[in-house]
């Protein structure tokens, strides 16, 4: 180990001591951080398409209960359900930006 290393302890690892901080990496594109976030927001989709159906089928097999609420049939119904599963694997499969360099 050289005379300039030093040791740090959470990591257990030698490192060597720089007098200047690194500068950070550079920012991503604009077009690759739109393409991240709707990847984003498709894996929330995905994760909305099921919960509505969940819903819909326990507020349509409640014990009791013959007329289910007006949500139940616009908001959570099964149609919705599809549309939002499809739109959600639809972002999440997307192909990202087709520039090469994803830095700024």
């Amino acid at each position: 180990m050289s005379p300039d290393a030093r040791f740090d302890p959470l990591r257990l690892s030698a490192l060597s001591h720089r007098s200047a901080p690194s500068r950070p990496p550079p920012r991503p594109s604009r077009a690759y951080r739109l393409h991240r976030r709707l990847v984003r927001l498709g894996i929330v989709l995905l994760a909305a398409g099921p919960a509505l159906v969940l819903i819909h089928l326990s507020t349509d097999t409640q014990y009791g209960s013959h007329n289910g609420t007006w949500w139940t049939y616009t908001v959570a119904s099964y149609d919705v359900a599809i549309i939002t599963t499809i739109i959600g694997v639809a972002l999440v499969w997307r192909s990202p930006p087709a520039s090469d360099e994803r830095r700024e």
